[in-house]
């Protein structure tokens, strides 16, 4: 068992076994929406400063170990999947449509 063992796994293979999309979503719902400050949650525009952060946590943390397991999404698909999936972002789900 020489040192070029660990070299050779995947980055996936080293992490283990990927969360669902559900659990990703709930996971980037919370740490970027659900906990960021009353003001910015009462504003559609600082809501889709937050999930555009969540996009690119997505992509630079989940994409990057998984790019297999996640689906590939626009800015513009990845919020409407959010808005579609964080009870307090639903109210403007249809404005997704017309904004982003």
């Amino acid at each position: 068992r020489g040192a070029g063992t660990m070299a050779s796994s995947t980055p996936s293979a080293e992490v283990g076994e990927p969360p669902s999309l559900q659990e990703v979503m709930d996971d980037l719902a919370f740490r970027f929406v659900v906990n960021c400050p009353a003001e910015e949650q009462a504003s559609f525009e600082r809501l889709l400063f937050q999930v555009e952060a969540a996009y690119w946590f997505y992509e630079d943390q989940y994409r990057e170990i998984w790019p297999e397991t996640f689906p590939t999404y626009t800015l513009l698909t990845f919020a409407q999947q959010m808005f579609k999936h964080c009870e307090l972002l639903a109210p403007y789900e249809s404005q997704t449509r017309v904004n982003c």
